[in-house]
């Protein structure tokens, strides 16, 4: 083996070992003041506040003055065998998700408030996703709402946001 591949062997190990090393925080602060390139990796798995909610959004249909059950609105299609590999259906579900943590944040915004919220872009996402999961319904209004579940053996329910009526 020549020098080269020795020489190139030992840097590599050694930035592995030093990447290992730096993903404990308490052993990160010497190394990272000495690394001016930033080639000591940070791996944050699941950001540094994973999720703990999942987003849920249902709809009903509004008939004269009767009033529909509640139904989740399917918008992420069929999973197929390999959608562990490949699955472009899941854009949806992330796209529903961050339009419900927007609609969350606009909404806490004092000059938006309750009157404008329906003009937001979230807002709007959101009731096209619901119209179209109750397209064949015989209805002329809609209403659609933001369900938040928590836990793992036992799931809590939470309406956080309840849309006012709209027509289809």
């Amino acid at each position: 083996m020549s020098a080269i591949a020795i020489s190139i062997y030992a840097i590599v190990t050694i930035w592995l070992l030093l990447t290992l090393i730096c993903q404990h925080s308490v052993w990160q602060q010497p190394f990272v003041k000495w690394d001016f390139f930033h080639l000591l990796p940070k791996w944050t798995f699941f950001a540094p506040n994973p999720g703990v909610r999942d987003y849920h959004l249902v709809a009903r249909s509004v008939l004269g003055s009767s009033k529909g059950p509640w139904r989740g609105c399917d918008f992420s299609g069929d999973r197929g065998r390999l959608c562990w590999l490949w699955n472009p259906n899941k854009r949806a579900k992330k796209v529903v998700n961050d339009a419900v943590q927007s609609l969350k944040i606009i909404g806490r915004q004092a000059d938006i408030g309750s009157e404008g919220l329906p003009f937001t872009l979230p807002y709007i996402l959101l009731l096209h996703v619901a119209s179209r999961s109750m397209a064949n319904e015989d209805a002329s209004l809609i209403q659609f709402a933001v369900i938040e579940s928590h836990g793992h053996s036992v799931r809590d329910l939470e309406a956080s946001f309840i849309s006012r009526l709209h027509a289809l």
